[in-house]
């Protein structure tokens, strides 16, 4: 494996990961819905309720 292309890897995921936790801090708060924040996620609301919840649980 390309070590350029695996430290990518790894930074793109700790930035989707980090906005997962900001979407579904304000999906907690109120401030949007969870079909909002999915979208803006790019995810189903399935989907992102899944992944979202697996960032709060690390």
């Amino acid at each position: 494996m390309d070590t350029c292309k695996a430290i990518r890897d790894i930074r793109q995921e700790g930035y989707d990961e980090g906005v997962l936790m900001m979407l579904g801090g304000l999906v907690c708060e109120g401030i949007l819905t969870v079909e909002d924040a999915s979208r803006r996620a790019r995810l189903t609301p399935e989907e992102f309720e899944e992944k979202a919840a697996a960032c709060r649980e690390k």
